[in-house]
Order: C-alpha cells, then structure tokens, then sequence
C-alpha cells in the first residue's frame, strides 16, 4: 500500500487501525499527538478535481475525523501596522531592536512567532522604517510567506502537496509580489536558496489556500494556514464541522454520518450566503465553479435566498 497522505510507494501499514499505510514523513497526520486517535481519513486523487480527501472506513456524526496545526501565521496582504508576536495594532512608540518593526513591547519583540523573521532581518543588515500607522504598509506583505520558507522540511512538503492556481496571477499581481515579496526575500534579505518561481508559488499558495480571519478586537486579519484542512475540497451541503482550538489548531468533527469511500467536505463560503455570492466568491478566490446539489437546485435546496417573487402572478423567479 502507498502513503494515504502523499502516495509514496516506502510506507508501513498502521498496526493499530490497518486502515491505511504512511511514509515516515506523515505518520502524525494519522495520528492524535497522544497516539491514541487513527485518523479515519486518506486521500486519493482525482483527474479533475485533484487530491480528495475521502473516508478510510465508516464515520459516525460528531466523530473526530482530523486535527491540524498551522505551519504558517501571519498578518494579511494588506494590513495597518501590527505588532508581529499579538497582532495587535501598534502606534509607532516602540521598535523591534533587531528588524525595525514596530512592536507592543520589549516582551512581544522577543517572542517566538516573530524571532525567525526578526533573526533573517538582523542577519541581512536590513532594519525597517514604517512612519505611519495610519496606513496599510508594504513592509508586511513578505511576512507570511517569509514565515512559511522559513517551517520545517516536513511542513514544507506538506505545503507543496496543495493547488497553487500560480497561473491565475494577474500582471499587476505579479508585479506588486514581485517588488514586495520576491526581491525582499531573494535581494535585500539575501535567501538565495529560493528562486523566484517557488516563492511565486508559495504566494498563490497562501492566496489559495490560507484562511482569513480575525486575531480579536483590536487586532488585525491574520493568514493561517492549515495544509491538512486546505486539502478538504468545498462543498455547500458539507458534512464537516471545524472547531477552533488553542494556538489556532483546529478539529475537524463528522457534522453528518459518512460511509467509508464518501469525500470529506469543507465549506468554503457562508451557509447564509445565496447562489449568486457563493458563485462569485469562490470563482473569484479559488478559481472553480461548485456543483453540489445546492449549486445544482435553482431554489438553493429549498433556502430561496436568490428567488424573487413576480409581483403580477406571485411565482417563483429563480436565477439563471
């Protein structure tokens, strides 16, 4: 049997589930950290849709079907200066000794989520001048993938496994990541190691697949990304949950009872949302049209959220 995860041929068989087989790279993906949990999960690929992620045996509702841990946190694209360690919004009063970015504290600028960045930085001879913070700032746009070249090999490999839709990058895009994140990364942070076309792709990476979402009141937007979650595809009528745990884990749980050899789903967009914004949304993000049985129902499976009704013979008018 190949890897569940990745398909390579150099895997062993679980002794405890004998469920699926795993590679050394990809044994704590089927695992809880206690080692007490199998994961019921494997994934499979697909000519059309790309890997899948489908049910090794029979699930029940409510049952723990994944946990995953980021391996990259950052603050969004665009974003008013934050403090690099909280991601609270910072005035301008203190400064990281080390790279110049402005920080709550002493404290925050020593802390562990902005030590890697920091250490690049010092390393390079670069020091960072923001003047105001009352304007989203360049300086943070390289942070996140910054964060992402710097993780494991393991996570690394786990990143590289996920759809990039690099292509999809517009001239502007290009242009704007370019001067932003590919020159800091390779010219003046001096990371030669990476060329221009991986860090092109670890950009449509995180634009694809990292989730964006608040750090609390008072903070900015952050960028998580979660490799084992972002491999779920979408579906409106999903049969997941996600639940948020601390340090921005999450535990993925059966929202419905899933029979071995069913996809796992994630749902990308709103349950409040009608057809119309579903579709736009999730062209315009990850670039494919849905075709779930809600997608497929001109009356959105009975929700009616894009239906008019005519105001002569009081029928249904559904959208095209």
């Amino acid at each position: 049997m190949s890897c569940f995860w990745c398909h390579s041929d150099y895997s062993e068989l679980c002794t405890k589930c004998g469920l699926v087989s795993s590679c050394s790279n990809h044994w704590a993906l089927h695992h809880s950290l206690d080692k007490k949990l199998c994961y019921p999960v494997k994934v499979v690929r697909d000519d059309v849709v790309g890997r899948r992620i489908i049910a090794a045996r029979d699930i029940e509702q409510m049952e723990v079907i994944m946990e995953d841990r980021p391996v990259a946190v950052g603050p969004v694209h665009s974003t008013l200066p934050v403090c690099l360690q909280c991601y609270k919004y910072v005035s301008l009063d203190y400064e990281c000794v080390g790279c110049g970015f402005p920080m709550c504290d002493e404290q925050c600028a020593g802390g562990d989520a902005h030590a890697q960045e920091c250490q690049v930085f010092r390393d390079a001879g670069v020091r960072v001048k923001i003047i105001r913070c009352d304007q989203d700032t360049a300086e943070y746009q390289v942070i996140m993938v910054l964060r992402l070249l710097l993780c494991s090999e393991v996570d690394l490999g786990r990143t590289g496994l996920l759809c990039d839709h690099v292509d999809k990058l517009g001239d502007v895009e290009r242009r704007v990541y370019g001067q932003n994140v590919v020159q800091v990364i390779r010219e003046k942070l001096q990371l030669k190691q990476f060329s221009e076309q991986q860090i092109f792709r670890y950009i449509s990476i995180v634009r694809t697949n990292a989730c964006a979402v608040t750090a609390g009141e008072g903070r900015g937007m952050l960028r998580i990304l979660h490799p084992s979650l972002a491999t779920m595809n979408h579906s409106c009528v999903v049969n997941t949950r996600v639940f948020k745990r601390a340090n921005h884990v999450v535990c993925v749980r059966a929202q419905t009872p899933i029979l071995k050899g069913q996809e796992i789903f994630n749902k990308y967009t709103s349950f409040f949302a009608g057809q119309i914004e579903r579709t736009e949304l999730i062209q315009d993000n990850w670039n494919f049209c849905c075709e779930c049985p809600r997608c497929r129902d001109p009356s959105d499976l009975g929700s009616n959220f894009d239906t008019l009704i005519c105001t002569k013979c009081k029928g249904s008018m559904f959208p095209d």
